[in-house]
């Protein structure tokens, strides 16, 4: 065997044990997360249950705060899309892909968990604001998005969408607890258009109302 392809083999594995132990890590953390909310999990849980050292978590993940951002990114998944391959239709359906992947049972309680976090600790609110409304309604819906008020309008989907997700998993309002994920596809669907591609106001004039 020559040196260079030892070396190679030795590098090869040192990047696979650290993916390896990064996975780990994560994983750990978005299952303690979702049991115990951001203020009860502490780096030296996620770093016991993953069976690293506490160092390890700030060394791959920088802080609780990023590692709490990167597990509520993956709960949310809208992905980036291009303006010159965009028509309403489909931003629509991109958006409402993204909303019925955490629809299910599991997604959805996941989704409570963490925003049950967001509710009653300041730091984990600021980063479910940051990763919800600043990196993927105004990032990813505004630039393939036309006409007037785009950031509220977008800022307007993630609101509703939110809000069915809090009703659902969070207040338990039954008739959407037991509503299928086809049926919130077929209601909402309209809802989002609207927003996504609003009417275009009339510009007919109002007859003048009789004295």
């Amino acid at each position: 065997m020559s040196q260079w392809y030892a070396d190679w083999m030795e590098r090869t594995t040192r990047a696979d044990q650290r993916a390896a132990t990064s996975q780990r890590i994560f994983e750990t953390a978005q299952r303690l997360f979702a049991a115990g909310g951001y203020d009860r999990t502490s780096v030296r849980a996620i770093a016991a249950g993953a069976q690293v050292d506490p160092s390890l978590v700030m060394q791959y993940f920088g802080s609780k705060a990023d590692l709490f951002a990167q597990v509520v990114a993956t709960r949310w998944p809208l992905a980036p899309m291009k303006r010159a391959h965009t028509t309403p239709d489909t931003v629509v359906d991109h958006v409402m892909a993204a909303f019925l992947a955490t629809a299910t049972d599991e997604g959805g309680q996941a989704i409570a968990a963490l925003l049950r976090s967001s509710l009653t600790h300041p730091e984990a609110a600021t980063t479910t604001r940051k990763v919800l409304f600043d990196s993927t309604a105004l990032r990813v819906l505004v630039p393939v998005m036309s006409g007037p008020e785009r950031e509220l309008r977008a800022a307007l989907i993630a609101s509703m969408l939110l809000g069915v997700h809090v009703a659902r998993t969070m207040l338990g309002v039954e008739v959407l607890t037991k509503a299928t994920t086809e049926q919130l596809r077929v209601r909402l669907k309209g809802a989002v258009k609207t927003l996504v591609e609003p009417p275009p106001q009339s510009t007919a004039r109002r007859p003048k109302a009789k004295r």
